[in-house]
């Protein structure tokens, strides 16, 4: 795929130059391993919901064959049960999938705010010179693509460059850049992680699937944190650290001890507000939700923090997920809820794996699922990973991208 180098990623002119016809590719049919993936993936949603898994099955397309095609797009669309134009309408809007062919390893350097203040574009200019090719080409042995990225959500820990949609190397500097082209060539993904462990040669057990968030902070704040007291923490983000410090879903025992009326009325008590521009009071949102309606119920964490410069969300989630997992299951049981959905961002592929791994640890020790701490209260917490649309962090585009629309 040619990444034009000079249009900025995300934008309507970056949209429109995308808008034309899927390559034909080769014939395409998920492997089994990638069907029975899918599968479980939809049996989040409801039945008459299944297009909402729409972006999951493109990922997983786009792992596969590297690129969506004509031929992935018309599987794709059979699998969900919709139109082929319904899938290519959402792959010429989403800027994580690639329309055609790029190379094994694609390079995807933020650029914006405070990476480009590190040093962003020196390291685009040192993977340029390493590998002879420009920023949206591709290298003649199809091994590497450089890509200019809009912001990351981790501009804390500036230069980020992320391979592939998924994997992070964080506060690259440019000297640096050459030799972790070199450790991906020879070992692949495996080259990848925080604190440059890649060129320490660490081996991937050390890294995959933890927190790369230093677990001490530059400097301590003189006021005492609140919301963020154990994001510096080592192990905060295990369900044991969160019992043994913060009292972990105490808050939750007490809840379903009461009223869904009388959790409503405690929370506008409480004065707490939503952590978005507007500050809503969150319990007179939650009593606004018609109780005596048949219809099905849903909490819907807008977690997608799009606005380049903002990461508070992603590091509360990275380091203390079940606080925001207790919370939803919360206002779950105050307006009659059985599911809530935590949209995620498409470019926190690494958030997305420690979230499931804090709900996965809340399930087994009966804090999630069915009959929840003998109360007869049912309930369960999904991750919905988004794919690069930076209006999605509005409420109502983030619903339609839920719903599977672009």
């Amino acid at each position: 795929m040619s990444f034009h180098p000079t249009m900025p990623y995300g934008t309507k002119e970056w949209h429109r130059s995308q808008r034309a016809t899927l390559p034909e590719g080769p014939e395409f049919q998920f492997t089994a391993g990638n069907r029975q993936r899918f599968e479980d993936f939809a049996a989040h949603y409801r039945p008459e919901h299944r297009k909402s898994a729409v972006l999951h099955a493109l990922y997983l397309a786009q792992e596969q064959q590297g690129y969506i095609s004509g031929s992935a797009a018309r599987h794709v669309a059979d699998v969900i049960g919709c139109t082929t134009a319904d899938v290519e309408d959402v792959v010429s809007y989403y800027v994580m999938f690639f329309r055609n062919p790029v190379g094994k390893y694609v390079l995807q350097v933020c650029t914006t705010l405070s990476c480009a203040v590190a040093g962003a574009e020196r390291v685009v200019e040192q993977l340029e010179q390493k590998l002879g090719i420009k920023a949206g080409e591709t290298d003649p042995t199809g091994m590497f693509t450089i890509q200019k990225m809009e912001c990351l959500g981790a501009c804390d820990r500036a230069p980020v460059m992320m391979v592939n949609n998924n994997d992070w190397h964080e506060s690259l500097k440019p000297e640096q850049a050459p030799a972790l082209v070199d450790a991906i060539r020879a070992h692949g993904l495996k080259a990848l992680g925080g604190c440059h462990l890649a060129i320490e040669g660490r081996p991937e057990s050390e890294w995959k699937g933890k927190s790369t968030t230093p677990v001490q902070p530059a400097s301590f704040p003189a006021y005492e944190p609140v919301l963020t007291k154990y994001v510096f923490t080592p192990h905060g983000n295990t369900l044991d650290h969160y019992l043994k410090n913060q009292q972990g879903y105490e808050g939750l025992r007490k809840a379903v001890g009461m009223t869904p009326e009388g959790v409503i009325d405690a929370v506008k008590a409480s004065g707490l507000r939503g952590r978005g521009g507007a500050g809503f009071p969150t319990g007179l949102k939650w009593q606004f939700v018609d109780k005596k309606s048949p219809n099905p119920k849903y909490i819907v964490c807008n977690a997608d923090e799009s606005e380049p410069g903002t990461f508070k969300d992603h590091l509360l989630m990275e380091r203390n997920p079940h606080l925001l997992i207790e919370g939803c299951l919360i206002g779950c049981f105050a307006i009659g809820s059985n599911a809530a959905y935590i949209y995620i961002r498409g470019e926190f592929y690494h958030m997305q794996h420690v979230l499931e791994g804090a709900i996965e640890e809340a399930r087994q020790a009966g804090y999630l699922g069915t009959n929840i701490l003998g109360s007869g209260f049912d309930c369960d917490v999904y991750v919905h990973r988004g794919a690069g649309a930076y209006e999605a962090g509005e409420e109502t585009a983030l619903l339609e991208s839920l719903e599977g629309k672009r």
